[in-house]
């Protein structure tokens, strides 16, 4: 299992903490109550576990004093953000100016889901980059990688302050299935994902190499 906490500020010198954590796929991954004692403001950190594998898709958690009020939050922790694919010229990773367009919508989603939970959760975006097949797959992986830094260095010039990491897998994950060297839209694409954990190695994600823009 793995360890994962939560930090809180509250404004009450006393109560307890009830938090819990739903995976992706919307099962209860743990159920925590953490009774607290101590001068308000002070940071509170709060344990849960999960397995290595279980991404944290949302959690609960519920502040009560001791005459038996609460207040809360809830939140999404692990969001596919929707967006229209940027299209790239062929062998290239600049973001051209006409497409930017394609990326002003998804970063006004983004700023929006971060800010529910400024305060409250770390959160960080991860962005994976994919091909199609035209090339040889280490010139693809190598160009997707380009091509989800670019996109990580547009989102942080426009204003993104969490951390922003990317990672390419040129054509090992293909929407469309389709021999070698095949022209196919589908697959050159990109995710992006807002997460409070690093998300495990997946169909999606099949590696765990991530790098950080700066």
């Amino acid at each position: 299992e793995v360890k994962r906490t939560i930090t809180v500020r509250l404004s009450e010198p006393e109560g307890k903490i009830d938090l819990t954590v739903w995976g992706d796929d919307g099962e209860v991954i743990d159920e925590v109550s953490h009774p607290y004692k101590q001068a308000p403001g002070t940071p509170i950190t709060v344990p849960w576990s999960q397995k290595e594998s279980e991404v944290m898709g949302r959690f609960l958690l519920k502040a009560w004093d001791v005459v038996g009020f609460w207040s809360g939050v809830r939140s999404v922790t692990f969001m596919n953000i929707p967006h229209e694919d940027v299209v790239f010229e062929s062998g290239k990773h600049d973001i051209r100016p006409t497409e930017e367009r394609k990326l002003i919508e998804p970063l006004g989603r983004i700023h929006a889901e971060l800010q529910k939970v400024k305060g409250v959760l770390p959160i960080t975006l991860y962005i994976g980059g994919y091909t199609d097949t035209v090339g040889s797959a280490a010139d693809n992986l190598a160009l997707s990688r380009r091509r989800a830094r670019a996109i990580g260095q547009w989102f942080r010039k426009r204003g993104i302050r969490v951390p922003i990491k990317f990672q390419g897998f040129g054509e090992s994950v293909l929407i469309a299935q389709t021999p070698d060297n095949t022209d196919e839209a589908r697959n050159r694409r990109a995710s992006y994902v807002l997460a409070v954990a690093q998300p495990p190695a997946s169909r999606g994600f099949p590696t765990k190499t991530w790098n950080v823009i700066p």
